[in-house]
């Protein structure tokens, strides 16, 4: 309700959220495209931009169930409102918006890409949805998938929230890098 609120948002639409800059590296125009088909969802584009070139193609061709908020406080309240977290990203390291979506408690559908497959690697359960990188057709089916009454959610949430908890909260991270440089 307080982000319904907080962005004059239509009410009864699945919230999904994206969060990064605004560059084609991070291929919001994927995301964008696929919003076409899913007009009753939303999507939140967050970030700034960091190609004014590409935000401003996205702006033009954006329809009318994405939103382009540029950057953004009160990121956790952003989360929180959220139903699905969406990465296409073509590359990270460590992505830290997608832990943080995780330890936010929201689902996350992803890029294939290795940086996100790492964090597959951490936990044994499913902690995420993945699609293939640049495929329009794999995102909109993993999307469908999402949208499935049937679909168990709570399994990837709770199994996702768990990972980050573990393997990556401040203590767990504080701990990894004090081992590379000790040694132990």
């Amino acid at each position: 309700a307080a982000l319904i609120k907080r962005f004059d948002l239509p009410e009864d639409k699945k919230i999904f959220c994206t969060i990064a800059r605004v560059v084609p590296l991070k291929d919001q125009r994927l995301l964008i495209e696929a919003m076409k088909a899913f007009p009753k969802a939303l999507l939140l584009v967050v970030g700034p931009s960091g190609n004014d070139e590409y935000y401003e193609e996205l702006e033009k061709n954006r329809p009318s169930n994405v939103y382009l908020l540029g950057g953004q406080s009160k990121i956790d309240e952003i989360l929180k409102g959220s139903d699905l977290f969406l990465s296409a990203s073509h590359h990270e390291g460590i992505p830290i918006s997608v832990l943080e979506a995780q330890a936010a408690g929201v689902p996350c559908l992803l890029s294939d890409i290795p940086g996100h497959l790492t964090l597959k690697e951490s936990s044994q359960e499913r902690i995420a949805l993945y699609f293939k990188m640049k495929s329009l057709s794999a995102l909109k089916n993993e999307i469908n998938q999402f949208l499935n009454p049937d679909f168990n959610l709570e399994e990837i949430r709770e199994s996702a929230y768990n990972m980050v908890k573990q393997d990556y909260s401040s203590k767990a991270m504080a701990l990894n890098y004090q081992a590379v440089y000790t040694g132990k």
